[in-house]
């Protein structure tokens, strides 16, 4: 069966060669500016990178969400894409009554302490610290968010 006319099949034939020169690997193209520093890259933020169609870790390209253990690997991939500035770790007090927790392959002591009125960043349990130091040197960007709960202003700010 044969979808297309021969005279529409010549013309996309004609367009591809057209949007050819326009096509090409994005990730290490955007990565070379990032780098240099010299080029503005606007970033549409409201999705995980991961489940963005192009950049997406198939299957799970679609609007749902992974839980889990922290990916610093597939983080690291992200920054590579996205250039990031600083980073917002969410959902800290999720981790509060956990004994262990793992970070790409290292496996950190958890806090066992409620962090929800914490707002300041000296009065997070040393270990909770210690979670969002190694998130921040592994990935070479400053943290300067930490979400400690539900509310508005259950946010730690890191200068």
């Amino acid at each position: 069966m044969c979808f297309f006319k021969p005279c529409k099949l010549a013309k996309y034939k004609e367009l591809k060669e057209r949007v050819r020169p326009l096509v090409r690997e994005t990730v290490s193209y955007l990565h070379k500016f990032l780098e240099a520093g010299d080029k503005m890259i606007l970033v549409e933020g409201a999705q995980s990178t991961i489940l963005d169609i192009d950049f997406g870790l198939y299957p799970y390209v679609t609007s749902s969400r992974r839980c889990g253990w922290l990916d610093l690997i597939m983080l690291s991939y992200s920054n590579m894409i996205n250039g990031f500035t600083g980073l917002a770790v969410t959902k800290l007090d999720i981790l509060d009554d956990l004994k262990r927790l793992e970070v790409e392959y290292l496996t950190l002591p958890g806090w066992k302490t409620n962090t929800e009125d914490v707002r300041k960043w000296e009065d997070l349990p040393k270990n909770a610290q210690r979670y969002i130091e190694v998130i921040r040197d592994k990935l070479k960007v400053p943290v300067r968010w930490i979400g400690v709960g539900k509310d508005r202003n259950s946010m730690i700010e890191i200068p």
